[in-house]
């Protein structure tokens, strides 16, 4: 009998395809302390295995907290938990020890960059790399039965190495990116004395954070200048409407003058338009219109909405969400999906509709495009356990813009009647729905209807009055989470799958507050600005985009691990000197960051007078090797750079006393029982002449 593994990327999408390619039913066998789904299926031994998301991360080969850092390497992930730990040592050795026992390996994981990566990590460092050769690829788009059985009977032959490698190099860019540049910025802080603060940037978060500081200048620079608008106050058959002046916004105020000074008590009616338009349905979501359509309806966030589909998706009961796509393919059965959407009773009626408009119902086509997957649908499986709270809101919007995207066009009528009144022309406007159409299915659209007068051409109307309302120019609105979204989206700053997470950074380093109406910080102002004047091009939209540009291009063409080292390389060589700057500039920086006002507190026993600033000498102990040694307190100011080693044996007491040779604090240690006196300066000449 033919056996075969398959490693999934979390616990229960094994589960789902365990059961999903039973015959006989599934057994759970325990390898070491880790679960694995047994079963069977077509004559084959099947042990379905699964990684807990990403057990392999880059790290840092060797050397401290510093920068530059370039050399890299792929280990195992080790939290800090140590029973989740523990887990992640048990998973690996349970994979390792079946991978050699057979056949065949099938990574199943999730169809994108990092469900590629982590398939392909758990095969090269769990497994071995003699195992590629034996390694294959399930695509799939939901955890149904039928799909994940055709995933299986179709699988890749070899893993998708062009969309690994394209990882792998997104990874490594991003990890050089960010980890140097925080802590480029987070070691400026602590020259300068701030040991608390951790701050962060990357190759994504530099563009955004600049795009909502020059947003937060211009509102902080906006000169409101003056405008008027004017309208005029008709009656018609004894109910009042507004015509506004049909020149819009009035720049100059002789104009608005001359308006104000209408006297005729009647207007006439010149010419009459109706128009009749269709709007057509929205299409199914791709992953950043349902984030910020669950923001704008149910202000449920970004992250939030990407955790809650997730769920979902884990549960059959929607597509991939992480999608870039607005199109349903035909090879989907969207009749057969509607069928059991029907099944449920809170949509029935809605089923029932779309079967009226059409038996066989077709899903309108959206601009975005993804290779992988198609756009976010319900599954249509029953749903075997209660969804409540932000779970039912998500599933709901899915399925309703799923059904909306199937049925006929909103149709709406808009009368327009331009209106003369001293020479002067006014709009009388109004829109009336004809037919709800995709609405009555997706209600979360607001149209707001206006009735519009039994007039015709020629007809002379009563003027009650005409007002000329003075008022100043706004600055452009603040960004809100789904705003800032979209932006980004448009920008290519990151991926349909890392822009909320982005977001979510820029606000836990304190960068950004307000979620509903965003402002940046102080703190995040002074990074931007710091950044913009020393190494703009780190906060370059292009450099960002480029990336991706790049990443997406390579992801269908066979990208040699050879290749994706060169456009890494070719990639960080900018950060060079980039990095060069901010380190000459270090105490600079984390001057301007922290302020003029700030003064740094170092817990230490003061001992004397430096000799070289005047600044306090203070002994303090490391808090990682827990040694101690003399810092100067004017090293947290940038004025100082002195340091002095210490014995680590015996109680030190200072003498208040100078070294007659070099000026620094004289110290004595008590040791076993024996005192003797030293002098703090390692390199005292007084030593020289003692020796």
């Amino acid at each position: 009998m033919r056996r075969i593994l398959i490693i999934a990327e979390k616990p229960s999408a094994a589960k789902k395809i365990a059961y999903a390619l039973s015959d006989k039913g599934v057994r759970i066998v325990k390898v070491g302390k880790t679960p694995i789904y047994a079963t069977t299926f077509k004559g084959q031994q099947i042990y379905v295995a699964y990684a807990m998301g990403h057990l392999y991360n880059i790290v840092q080969k060797s050397g401290g907290w510093i920068f530059p850092v370039y050399n890299i390497k792929w280990e195992r992930t080790s939290p800090k938990d140590r029973s989740y730990n523990e887990r992640i040592k048990e998973t690996i050795q349970a994979i390792a020890k079946i991978a050699r026992e057979v056949d065949e390996i099938v990574v199943a994981c999730d169809y994108d960059i990092e469900g590629s990566l982590i398939g392909y990590n758990v095969v090269k460092y769990a497994c071995g790399e003699k195992y590629f050769k034996k390694s294959s690829r399930m695509i799939f788009s939901t955890l149904t039965r039928n799909e994940l059985r055709k995933a299986f009977d179709r699988r890749l032959k070899t893993l998708d190495w062009p969309v690994i490698e394209a990882g792998k190099m997104r990874h490594e860019i991003d990890w050089i990116f960010g980890i140097n540049l925080s802590r480029a910025l987070t070691l400026s802080l602590r020259r300068v004395g701030d040991r608390e603060r951790v701050l962060s940037i990357g190759r994504v978060q530099g563009p955004t954070l600049k795009l909502l500081a020059e947003r937060e200048i211009d509102i902080n620079t906006h000169v409101p200048l003056p405008y008027w608008k004017a309208r005029a106050i008709v009656e018609i058959n004894g109910v009042k409407y507004v015509a506004e002046y049909a020149g819009g916004n009035i720049e100059s105020e002789e104009k608005a003058l001359e308006i104000k000074k209408i006297r005729d008590k009647y207007a006439t009616v010149k010419k009459i338009e109706r128009k009749v338009t269709k709007e057509r349905p929205p299409p199914p979501f791709n992953l950043g219109e349902l984030q910020r359509e669950a923001y704008r309806i149910y202000r449920i966030s970004p992250g939030k909405t990407l955790e809650i589909s997730e769920k979902l998706y884990l549960q059959a009961l929607i597509s991939y969400p992480r999608t870039g796509s607005e199109q349903i393919p035909d090879s989907i059965d969207v009749k057969g999906i509607i069928e059991k959407l029907g099944e449920m009773r809170e949509y029935r009626d809605l089923v029932q509709k779309i079967f009226e408009h059409s038996k066989r119902p077709k899903p309108v086509k959206g601009k975005g495009t993804d290779p992988a997957h198609p756009a976010i649908h319900p599954t249509g499986e029953k749903v075997n356990i209660k969804l409540s709270g932000n779970d039912r809101k998500i599933y709901d919007l899915i399925v309703r813009r799923f059904l909306a995207s199937c049925y006929r066009s909103m149709t709406k009528s808009e009368t327009r009647a331009l209106l003369d009144i001293e020479g002067h022309l006014f709009v009388l406007k109004g829109v009336e729905i004809i037919d709800h159409g995709w609405l009555k299915i997706y209600p979360f659209k607001k149209v707001t209807e206006k009735p519009f007068p039994r007039i015709v051409e020629g007809m002379k109307l009563k003027v009650i009055r005409v007002e000329v309302e003075e008022k100043y120019t706004k600055p452009k609105p603040r960004y809100n989470v789904r705003s800032l979204l979209k932006k980004m989206e448009n920008l290519g700053l990151g991926t349909k799958a890392t822009r909320a997470e982005i977001i979510e950074i820029l606000f836990s380093r304190r960068y950004l507050e307000n979620p509903n109406n965003i402002e940046v910080t102080d703190l995040g102002m002074k990074v931007s600005e710091i950044l913009s004047k020393i190494c703009p091009e780190i906060l370059s939209v292009e450099l960002t985009r480029n990336v991706e540009q790049i990443i997406d291009e390579l992801k269908s063409e066979y990208l040699t691990s050879e290749y994706r080292k060169v456009i890494v390389a070719n990639t960080v060589l900018g950060l060079y000197s980039v990095l060069s700057k901010m380190k000459k500039n270090e105490i600079n920086i984390g001057q301007s960051l922290v302020g003029k006002d700030f003064k740094p507190h170092v817990e230490g026993k003061p001992i004397g007078r430096c000799p070289v600033c005047g600044n306090q000498l203070l002994i303090v102990r490391s808090k990682k090797t827990k040694k101690r040694f003399i810092v100067c307190y004017g090293r947290t100011t940038g004025e100082c750079d002195v340091t002095q080693p210490l014995p680590q044996k015996g109680r030190i007491r200072p003498l208040h006393e100078t070294c007659k040779y070099c000026g620094y604090p004289l110290l004595a240690c008590v040791s076993k029982g024996k005192e003797w006196v030293f002098c703090t300066n390692i390199r005292c000449p007084g030593k020289r002449k003692n020796v």
